[in-house]
């Protein structure tokens, strides 16, 4: 009797620990992959401020390119490692949006959103985040995937009356943008 009490401890604590291995590997995956999304959402940032300072592309009144093409990138364009399946890449804001930092839907719910958002009058890119169990998980989620601060994902977002940055300020401010 003593020996199946035993055999029982050993393969209880060999559970134990298989749930902490597994624990700490799907710990690891979820930071890789919000980091793979961070670098990407920084990659293009920095595409979109090289094009704009260097012209290569049509610019629009505010000196921002009008659009991000994926051939850009060669074959490893950005994508958002965050949302499954497929999805339209890049979603570019409307002109109703054109003071907005931020996509008025920045979760992707109902798998119909872009995967990034680009506002070419700020030449600003977000990140969409997928849809969570808190709040405070998606805020967070999203705040460092795009390197933002938000309170709140659903924070409504007032429309700046300031004039868009030129991208050249940008470049030379990248870290307060």
């Amino acid at each position: 009797m003593r020996w199946l009490l035993d055999i029982l401890a050993v393969l209880t604590l060999l559970g134990l620990l298989a749930g902490a291995v597994l624990y700490q590997r799907e710990k690891l995956r979820r930071e890789a992959v919000l980091e793979r999304a961070a670098t990407d959402v920084r990659r293009l940032e920095l595409e979109v401020k090289f094009r704009a300072v260097t012209k290569a592309v049509p610019l629009n009144d505010a000196g921002w390119p009008l659009t991000i093409d994926p051939a850009w990138f060669g074959t490893e364009a950005p994508r958002n490692s965050l949302l499954p399946g497929e999805r339209a890449w890049m979603e570019v804001a409307a002109d109703a949006q054109a003071g907005l930092q931020h996509p008025p839907v920045r979760m992707a719910v109902h798998g119909d959103e872009a995967a990034f958002w680009y506002n070419p009058r700020q030449g600003v890119v977000r990140a969409r985040v997928p849809s969570m169990v808190s709040d405070a998980q998606a805020t967070e989620t999203y705040n460092r995937v795009n390197g933002t601060g938000l309170r709140s994902i659903f924070e409504k977002e007032e429309i700046e009356s300031r004039p868009p940055g030129s991208p050249a300020a940008a470049v030379l401010h990248s870290g307060t943008r």
